[in-house]
């Protein structure tokens, strides 16, 4: 397998490994499967080492990830809820590393105090384009299918003499799984390479399907109905689809973090819909998410239009207005992109 990692870079980091005694691990805001799996895999690496490590997220994780937080003493720090503990957390590290995200603001609040910590910084991620000035050191691949499938390329070429610690495995192997839509994007012949390494080490992968895809509450199900039944507009000129839940509607199905986890992936099961784009509200802003077939690039309509980044097929973001002007919204960066009027948006 093709590790794709400059020997310099790996230097480096195994340098700070050895050298420094706790580290704090932190990823972005609205952590998914990739995010939670990287931080609590590379954290497993380090503990096997003998490191003190702490993890960090700036709010809340779906609750079907879960059983990747189970160490009673080691739990993941919500930013949201417990800032002090975290504030001394990070003062207590002697390194700061960021996972899964390409910029300090994808942390929200918490990026802006990580900003201003005098730390060494690390980010191991790939979303292209990182923030070069934020960080000391940066492992970068956009080319692999998830942060995850990088950190575990990493952990392999450090070639440290701890063993390939257990407690990784599930993590990194959770992360891949989610960050491809179930092995459907983004996926190369190494990524399945990597997967089966993880297999051998010990994932029980079916078990991991059903903690991922087979634990939803039935509120979730249902608000995934509604979704697709009632708030999924098809807008066939530009083969586009977009879906929009608003507080409201939220609400009335008891919405709770990562519920609509995967409803961006659902309108591209149509034919012909090659564009897919959700939009959530919530008290601060509408989260945007994109995704597209077919070599349609959603990362730069993430940039111009939405306040946001990603990959070619996968992108998100963020809308600072009014929920119910979307549709016009929506016009607009479909026309801008595609170059055609749009018929209908009803």
């Amino acid at each position: 397998m093709s590790l794709s990692i400059k020997s310099i870079e790996i230097d480096q980091l195994r340098h700070l490994l050895c050298t420094f005694d706790t580290f704090a691990l932190l990823t972005h805001v609205n952590p998914d499967g990739d995010a939670i799996g990287a931080i609590q895999g590379f954290a497993a690496f380090l503990r096997a080492m003998g490191r003190h490590v702490y993890t960090i997220s700036p709010n809340a994780y779906p609750d079907f990830l879960s059983f990747l937080d189970r160490s009673k003493n080691d739990k993941i720090l919500i930013y949201k809820y417990k800032q002090k503990k975290c504030e001394k957390v990070l003062k207590e590290a002697d390194v700061i590393i960021c996972l899964d995200m390409s910029t300090l603001k994808r942390m929200d609040a918490l990026g802006a105090l990580v900003s201003d910590i005098d730390k060494p910084k690390v980010v191991i991620d790939h979303h292209p384009d990182p923030e070069q000035k934020e960080f000391d050191l940066i492992l970068s691949n956009p080319e692999m299918s998830s942060s995850c499938e990088w950190v575990y390329r990493i952990i392999c070429a450090l070639d440290m003499v701890a063993p390939f610690p257990h407690a990784a495995v599930e993590p990194l192997y959770t992360g891949i799984m989610t960050d491809t839509n179930n092995f459907s994007n983004s996926v190369t012949a190494a990524t399945f390479e990597t997967a089966a390494e993880l297999m051998y080490k010990g994932v029980d992968k079916e078990k991991v399907q059903q903690y991922v895809f087979g634990s939803f509450s039935e509120h979730r199900m249902r608000l995934m109905a509604y979704a697709v039944y009632h708030r999924m507009v098809l807008v066939h000129p530009y083969r586009a689809a977009y879906i929009l839940l608003s507080l409201k509607e939220q609400e009335q199905f008891y919405f709770r973090p990562g519920d609509s986890e995967g409803f961006v992936n659902i309108p591209l099961n149509i034919k012909d819909i090659e564009v897919s784009m959700l939009f959530v509200e919530t008290p601060d802003y509408i989260r945007v998410s994109l995704r597209s077939k077919n070599g349609v690039d959603v990362n730069e309509m993430a940039r111009r239009f939405f306040n946001g980044g990603g990959h070619t097929l996968a992108a998100g973001g963020r809308l600072y207005g009014s929920f119910a002007e979307l549709p016009g919204v929506i016009a607009h960066v479909l026309e801008d992109t595609f170059g055609k009027p749009a018929t209908s948006l009803a």
